[in-house]
């Protein structure tokens, strides 16, 4: 993902996408990395699923500055959603493959039952971007505003 912050709008404005089950291959984490390196653009601040222990040390190998996303699922969800209602957040219509799975996140019925308020995780793989920017990104204030 790359976006744009004018200080009001977060524009998703570019995404890569890797999609392993169409390739029938899941690539090596240097392989992400070249990827990475030959689509980010200069002064790119990355941000990495907290998890993913063995690429963030690929990018420390490379020298690539790299932050922690917070990765906290239920509260990203509901600042995005804010953030759209808003007007704050909007996506390049461009990026095809977020906007098709923008409406992946939903909430499983059996944690309904439950009185859990837990999203089911399906085919999100670049909506969970999104959500790591505006969680990592957003200062509190600007939803106030």
């Amino acid at each position: 993902m790359d976006c744009i912050d004018d200080g009001r709008v977060l524009y998703i404005d570019r995404e890569w996408v890797w999609n392993s089950e169409k390739e029938c291959k899941q690539l090596a984490d240097s392989k992400y990395a070249d990827e990475l390196q030959k689509w980010m653009t200069p002064n790119a601040q990355v941000i990495v699923d907290p998890s993913a222990a063995s690429f963030k040390v690929e990018l420390a190998n490379r020298c690539i500055w790299h932050i922690d996303a917070d990765n906290e699922v239920l509260e990203g969800i509901k600042l995005m959603s804010s953030m759209f209602a808003l007007g704050l957040l909007k996506i390049n219509k461009r990026c095809t493959t977020t906007i098709s799975q923008i409406g992946n996140y939903c909430w499983g019925d059996k944690a309904i039952k439950r009185g859990e308020e837990k999203p089911l995780k399906v085919d999100d793989h670049t909506v969970d971007p999104v959500r790591y920017i505006c969680s990592t990104k957003i200062p509190a204030w600007r939803l106030a505003a």
